[in-house]
């Protein structure tokens, strides 16, 4: 069989530069590249990029996407934002990191009938099925934490805080009187931890945001402030943490008790997310590699 070789298609997050973790699906696509790498994969970032995440491993020069690679034998990872095959290998696989078309504009039209499309949780199935895409049934979930960064330093806290991100008005409980927005500090993990170890309270307008989850690692009350749909619904959606995290402000009491679960239920989902990417390239290999 060929020797089938990976492609993370990451020039979209090249304008981020070094505010990349305020980008969450970059995050992502970066982590992803690193699941691969340790798996033995072999893969390329498609864009040269310095490495701007603490955590992750710095890049050598082979992580790049170079002339001497036989893109017949290699499958591109696209978010779901990207239109077509720029990097123009054979084959091409869409990670739907968001649904289609709702939060950033893209062409669904210009992807291959062969490209598969992998959803990076319930909730991206979901909204994506319903929209009619054809979603593979197993998730690829790739999710980055430091754990050195995101932890409670037992400072005294006082005040409110909160980030919008894609919380649009109308779907959104009323902004809390007296509250700072630090979305400002998200483009940075050792800010926003500061921030995390600050604030008393964190009111997050995004649902789909993995912000209230650090916000909770470092002791903070962490609440969701958006009624798109019940808190059944939204933690069934979510990418299966339910400690922690209010869903309004009447589901505090409750968050607070099971925060100290949290983490150890998050260092258990790592071998959980490993493994829905070790069954990504077993699927891609039996979709893509010819006997």
């Amino acid at each position: 069989m060929s020797n089938l070789k990976y492609i993370i298609h990451n020039e979209s997050i090249l304008y981020h530069g070094s505010d990349i973790f305020s980008c969450g699906g970059c995050v992502a696509l970066y982590f992803l590249f690193e699941n691969l790498k340790s798996l033995g994969e072999e893969v390329f970032l498609s864009h040269r990029v310095d490495q701007h995440l603490s955590g992750l491993k710095t890049y050598e020069e082979s992580d790049f996407l170079s002339p001497e690679v036989d893109l017949s034998e290699c499958i591109t990872i696209y978010p779901e934002i990207i239109a077509g095959n720029p990097v123009n290998s054979k084959y091409a696989v869409r990670w739907l990191l968001h649904t289609p078309n709702n939060y950033a504009p893209t062409n669904p039209s210009t992807w291959g009938e062969e490209d598969l499309l992998f959803a990076y949780a319930p909730w991206t199935a979901k909204e994506s099925e319903q929209e009619g895409y054809k979603v593979q049934d197993e998730i690829l979930q790739s999710l980055f934490i430091d754990y050195n960064i995101f932890k409670d330093l037992n400072n005294p806290r006082q005040g409110t805080c909160h980030i919008v991100k894609k919380g649009g008005i109308g779907e959104r409980d009323d902004l809390p009187l007296g509250s700072d927005n630090i979305e400002h500090m998200s483009k940075s993990p050792e800010l926003l931890a500061e921030a995390f170890n600050k604030y008393e309270n964190f009111y997050c307008y995004d649902t789909r945001s993995f912000l209230p989850w650090l916000a909770a690692l470092c002791g903070c009350n962490s609440i969701i402030a958006c009624r798109l749909e019940s808190k059944k619904e939204f933690f069934e959606n979510s990418l299966g943490f339910n400690y922690g995290i209010a869903y309004g402000i009447d589901d505090l009491d409750r968050a607070k008790k099971t925060r100290w679960k949290l983490r150890h239920h998050l260092i258990e989902k790592e071998s959980v997310n490993l493994s829905t990417v070790k069954n990504f390239t077993k699927l891609t290999k039996e979709k893509y590699e010819c006997p």
